[in-house]
């Protein structure tokens, strides 16, 4: 009888547990279904756009490069053409001169940066003049105003040169000064480019099937801090 009473006891004690595990089991598949479904609404996702990306900034630029491998943070990185490669600026607003040796090395650091996977090469504009006295525009715009042929000219120039430098063209534009107008997005969605980075709003919805808005929606400056 005792013998019984034990087995039945163990047999009971295992009923317990198991349906304890069950419960525990489903409670965690439960809390696991509501976390995916809940997550999206929770979770705030921030693109890092680092632009004005030259030979002339090479040290803050690999030092802030740096906590983004660091940490595993992707980054994209706006590469001013006319001022990053030899022969390429147009006297326009500058008269900046690449060396073969200062570009060759800014080449080299940046061809270094791709096979992370963790960066983005983006076309910043062509020269990042301001032209809006030249074509009477109210705001700061290298493009906006610019005839259709010479946008197209020079955008081709500068995706070329980041082409022949990185070995891929560009496929991410950012305006500089955040602004274009209706002929640089037809410019850009002729050359192959696919993403169109502004200010949130110059374009809502975009107007061009190719093209994807990737608006900018804070800018951190040397005063601004975000948590």
């Amino acid at each position: 009888l005792r013998v019984f009473q034990m087995r039945a006891t163990t047999r009971h004690n295992a009923l317990i547990i198991s349906i304890f595990l069950m419960l525990f089991l489903l409670l965690g598949s439960l809390l696991a279904s509501n976390a995916q479904v809940t997550s999206g609404a929770q979770v705030k996702r921030v693109m890092f756009r680092d632009d004005d990306v030259t030979p002339w900034s090479l040290g803050a630029l690999k030092a802030v490069n740096q906590v983004h491998i660091d940490e595993g943070v992707p980054a994209t990185l706006g590469v001013i053409p006319a001022q990053s490669f030899p022969a390429l600026a147009q006297g326009q607003c500058s008269h900046i001169v690449v060396s073969e040796e200062t570009s060759a090395t800014f080449v080299a650091y940046l061809r270094s940066l791709t096979s992370s996977g963790l960066f983005e090469l983006a076309q910043h504009g062509y020269e990042h003049c301001n032209n809006s006295r030249l074509y009477g525009v109210p705001l700061a715009s290298e493009f906006r105003g610019m005839p259709y042929s010479e946008q197209y000219r020079l955008i081709e120039v500068g995706r070329n040169a980041m082409q022949s430098a990185f070995g891929a063209a560009p496929t991410t534009f950012i305006a500089p000064y955040n602004a274009g107008d209706e002929n640089t997005l037809t410019a850009l969605s002729t050359l192959g480019f696919t993403v169109y980075s502004s200010y949130q709003g110059e374009f809502t919805p975009i107007s061009r099937e190719r093209l994807t808005l990737k608006p900018q929606l804070l800018a951190i400056s040397e005063n601004e801090t975000l948590e």
